[in-house]
């Protein structure tokens, strides 16, 4: 008897995105014989929703996005959020009144847009900016530069992000904050640290996502490759990691497949369920 699959949900950096940035032609391809099938297809990725519109549309906007670590179930192609788990605004504050004590550049993810902070001379607020800059449309979701004072009463956040130069000092630095309030620290590429509310994490938002939409976790697929990955792999029957997976999460998963750059998702499948693929 052929197992059955009913839906897919992965990360985007270092999983269904090559190193470039891209969405690996192999696994469109993958991804239009799936659906097809009639097997959904989610994205789930700590980006902010407006940072991956384009490669969004490219594998489809039929189903909404989890963005912020599951703290946001953004829907394209309707414009509209369906949920947010938002950070308190005194937890906020809290928060930026850290980061400006030690005159380190940090990202806050508000509901509707995008703020960086930081000296304006370091390498890392430049890095931020540049790169927000770049990625997202300004005719609509421009980047908003916080001055001496955040309003977090006006601008709902779903999320912070630091940089740091090791794990051990980004893990130093989220024990520090962790008295600031009820928090979660993610863990992924380029010793990036998102933080969120304790209650977000990608394997809740899969869980949420899986009552809403009406399918099953034991009838999923999940793929990543960092840390903040770890628990949707958890949450699914199928877990699965590119070889390019950090190594705690290619201990966690059920199959470690090909690199993103060689199309993880193809591999995978192809190994699972072969059926799958035939035309």
């Amino acid at each position: 008897m052929k197992q059955e699959l009913e839906a897919i949900i992965t990360d985007l950096d270092g999983s269904l995105f090559t190193s470039d940035k891209r969405v690996n032609p192999r696994d469109l391809e993958t991804i239009r014989r799936l659906k097809a099938k009639g097997i959904r297809v989610y994205l789930c990725t700590g980006r902010h929703f407006t940072n991956f519109h384009q490669e969004a549309a490219q594998v489809g906007l039929e189903y909404p996005v989890l963005a912020n670590n599951g703290a946001h179930l953004y829907d394209f192609a309707a414009g509209t959020s369906l949920w947010e788990e938002r950070i308190p605004p005194q937890t906020c504050r809290a928060l930026v009144d850290f980061f400006r004590q030690r005159e380190m550049p940090f990202v806050i993810y508000g509901a509707r847009q995008v703020f960086v902070a930081g000296p304006p001379d370091d390498h890392a607020w430049r890095f931020y900016r540049e790169y927000f800059q770049r990625c997202l449309p300004q005719y609509r979701y421009p980047v908003g530069e916080i001055g001496t004072d955040f309003a977090a009463e006006e601008h709902p956040t779903l999320q912070f992000m630091y940089a740091s130069q090791s794990w051990d000092e980004a893990i130093a630095l989220a024990e520090e904050m962790a008295p600031l309030g009820e928090l979660a620290f993610f863990r992924s590429g380029h010793f990036l640290t998102d933080i969120t509310i304790s209650t977000v994490s990608k394997g809740a938002g899969v869980r949420r996502l899986a009552a809403r939409d009406g399918f099953s976790l034991d009838h999923a697929l999940a793929m990543g490759d960092s840390h903040n990955d770890l628990t949707m792999l958890q949450a699914c029957r199928w877990s699965v990691a590119p070889a390019n997976a950090s190594p705690e999460v290619k201990e966690a998963v059920s199959f470690v497949s090909d690199s993103c750059d060689q199309g993880a998702l193809t591999r995978a499948i192809r190994e699972l369920f072969p059926h799958l693929l035939e035309e």
